[in-house]
């Protein structure tokens, strides 16, 4: 049975599911965005390059303490200081490149996540839920994920 949701249709109950959370996290982002003094991270949706269906991901970034929704993945990034300290009214073409990096260091699944740095988050009260991430994980929790690191 098909279902069409914010005018895309989704065949599957997984795409189903995964299209209500996308639209209760895009609802919460706009309370959230003026209540609290963290970055909030956005609950992203894309397509599995192998399986051909849709999963969730965020992007947990250094030295940015952030509100992650849970997803199906998450994305360990570090940004240059440029893109860190800039602000709404940053023009990013006057940037240069080496100004404009963004590393990713590991991708992995949420329940790996919690399994190696879940003592890093905590669980917010908020509804579809949220993690409050002040720390990012140190080189041999990214390792441990599957990740690589930079120096």
């Amino acid at each position: 049975m098909k279902k069409v949701i914010g005018g895309k249709i989704y065949n599957t109950k997984t795409e189903k599911v995964i299209a209500r959370w996308q639209k209760l996290y895009d609802l919460q982002m706009d309370y959230l965005i003026k209540n609290e003094p963290f970055f909030i991270a956005t609950y992203m949706v894309v397509t599995n390059p192998v399986t051909g269906r849709p999963i969730s991901l965020c992007t947990w970034t250094k030295n940015c303490p952030a509100l992650l929704p849970q997803t199906d993945i998450v994305h360990f990034t570090v940004v240059s200081d440029a893109i860190a300290n800039a602000t709404p009214h940053t023009d990013f073409e006057k940037l240069t490149p080496s100004d404009r990096t963004v590393m990713m260091l590991a991708v992995t699944s949420w329940q790996r996540v919690m399994d190696v740095v879940g003592y890093r988050m905590e669980r917010t009260d908020y509804d579809p839920p949220r993690y409050r991430v002040i720390t990012f994980p140190n080189n041999e929790e990214i390792l441990e994920m599957g990740g690589f690191i930079v120096t």
